[in-house]
């Protein structure tokens, strides 16, 4: 495995693992669903019969021969509806249940796996993927009913000329064959056609996030325009006609496969064997209903190969997330609850280190020694890149030291209580997400959300209606803000933030250190931040700088 994405097992084929997949722990209802589909084929395949022997007494209505093809009719409706829409509601009810499986086992995974992961993947296997597998395990049903049809209409027509049989055989491979062939050449064409159109939304992404250097640079707009983005087009706009055309010769030579046929079984069978008219018009007969099974079958056959190879990385990603949940080793004890009261946070000799996403060494901080007490307020400064966010993240619990140890209440934090020392703590980082209400919060006290707002200067740009926010669409600085509201709407005893106030105005950013801080110290709580604002460094009770990593000054 590498960069996040699994090889493929082999032999992914027309082996049926998209069935093993949806059917598992419900083998006795995919069964009666077989069964039916089974039913229907075979029901399908009887129409054939009476409709031929039926045609040997034409002359006069024969009720014997009605009765019995509106029963196989019936029969077939009846069987195919419950089979395919059973197969539909589970097949359905399977990807919504794989969708909150894996979504559980996300929120499970520590952080570092998941940003190694990437996003793209993890949006690919719950949309794409799992809809692959969706049709193709509905499709499985149609096929099976498909496959129990054309083999029982295989047989009566080796009653009826064996010669039949083998002519419509061979020339069924070959058509099988060749349309195959011509798919695979479109499905190439529609490969390349699809890298270019993401090749020219790369482009159309720089021209149009770029467009005021664009317009700056005459040379920069041609080459862009020339060289990329009509280069990128037009080759997208050459391979779609060449998979346009290679579909329409397809479909037309399906087409032509069927008269040619007929018009074998009508010309060439009978020079090669003794064979009645009657003969002659009943495998005609049967050759016009086969095409439909056949047609479902081919069909199939692409898509149940990409269901297989979803199923693979589907359960790649799942294995993936169960080697990497560290809440499996937690307690259900939870030694930082009440009464137990929030006093100190102590790390003794903690490094972290990771490798940089280009692969082009690794980073690293420790080991560090830091003691936070309750009712502080902690200023980490330091250059870019000196480790300022990743020790917030290995303090938070969100990052493991790879070596030495955190303490909380002289607790040693460890796999069975990670999740409990996080609990007690409300985080902002520089790349946070703003939810849309306040998650986990029980209770909201409306009138305190509103003195928020007033607080943080936000009464006419968001509110908060129904339990949800009206407005996120704000600048950088109000985005911060709000998220610092709801950090504070958790109220946990300790409070991380990093670079909170680097977006604000200057009004603003004087209130946030000089009132808003020390009203928070005021209600006993915990203040970790990472600043740049050397003129409010007497703010805090502590400042500790950081170079290369280490902790090189406190004061």
């Amino acid at each position: 495995m590498k960069n996040g994405t699994e090889q493929p097992n082999r032999g992914t084929g027309m082996n049926l693992k998209v069935l093993e997949f949806v059917s598992k722990g419900r083998e006795r209802v995919w069964f009666k669903i077989g069964g039916a589909a089974a039913i229907s084929g075979i029901a399908n395949s009887a129409v054939v019969i009476i409709v031929n022997a039926a045609a040997k007494n034409y002359s006069q209505l024969n009720f014997k021969y009605l009765v019995l093809f509106a029963l196989c009719i019936t029969i077939y409706i009846i069987t195919f509806k419950f089979s395919f829409s059973r197969s539909t509601y589970l097949a359905r009810d399977i990807v919504a249940q794989t969708r909150l499986r894996i979504a559980d086992k996300l929120r499970r995974a520590s952080l570092l796996s998941f940003e190694g992961m990437g996003q793209g993947r993890i949006y690919t296997t719950l949309s794409e993927n799992t809809e692959i597998i969706f049709e193709a395990s509905r499709l499985i049903t149609a096929t099976a009913s498909a496959v129990v049809m054309l083999m029982l209409t295989f047989g009566y027509l080796a009653v009826i000329s064996r010669m039949a049989l083998w002519m419509s055989i061979i020339i069924i491979f070959c058509a099988v064959f060749v349309y195959i062939s011509n798919q695979e050449v479109i499905k190439r064409y529609l490969t390349t056609a699809t890298q270019k159109e993401a090749e020219f939304y790369t482009s159309l992404n720089h021209f149009l996030h770029g467009f005021i250097e664009i317009k700056m640079n005459r040379a920069k707009s041609d080459d862009i325009f020339n060289n990329y983005l009509k280069k990128f087009a037009l080759s997208e706009k050459d391979f779609k006609i060449k998979a346009e055309a290679k579909l329409l010769t397809n479909q037309i030579f399906a087409q032509t496969f069927w008269y040619f046929l007929v018009a074998s079984i009508v010309f060439l069978l009978p020079q090669l064997t003794k064979i009645s008219s009657n003969e002659i018009m009943s495998s005609i007969t049967v050759v016009m209903f086969i095409l439909g099974p056949i047609g479902m079958i081919v069909g199939s056959i692409p898509l149940i190969v990409k269901g297989n190879l979803a199923v693979d990385k589907l359960q790649g990603l799942e294995n993936e997330l169960d080697k990497v949940d560290d809440l499996k080793a937690t307690s259900e004890r939870n030694p930082f609850a009440p009464p137990a009261v929030f006093a100190q946070i102590r790390l003794d000799d903690a490094g972290f280190s990771y490798s940089d996403p280009g692969d082009l060494g690794s980073f690293s901080i420790g080991p560090i020694d830091l003691k936070i007490n309750t009712g502080e307020i902690v200023f980490i400064i330091g250059g870019n890149g000196s480790g300022k966010t990743t020790l917030l993240k290995v303090m938070a619990g969100l990052y493991y030291p790879k070596s030495g140890a955190i303490f909380m209440n002289n607790r040693i934090v460890d796999k069975t209580n990670y999740a409990h020392y996080r609990n007690e703590m409300a985080a902002i980082f520089t790349e946070f997400h703003l939810f849309d209400r306040l998650y986990g919060v029980k209770d909201v006290d409306l009138d305190r959300v509103d003195e928020m707002f007033r607080i943080m200067e936000l009464m006419d740009k968001t509110d908060y209606v129904d339990g949800e926010f009206t407005n996120l669409n704000l600048s950088t600085g109000q985005r911060r803000r709000l998220a610092l509201i709801i950090a504070l709407m958790e109220d946990k005893p300790v409070i991380i933030i990093d670079e909170l106030a680097a977006d604000q105005d200057p009004e603003f950013r004087k209130y946030f250190y000089e009132v808003l801080l020390k009203d928070l110290k005021a209600q006993g709580k915990t203040i970790i931040a990472t600043s740049h604002d050397d003129r409010y460094f007497h703010v805090a009770d502590r400042v500790v700088k950081m170079e290369y990593g280490k902790i090189v000054k406190e004061k």
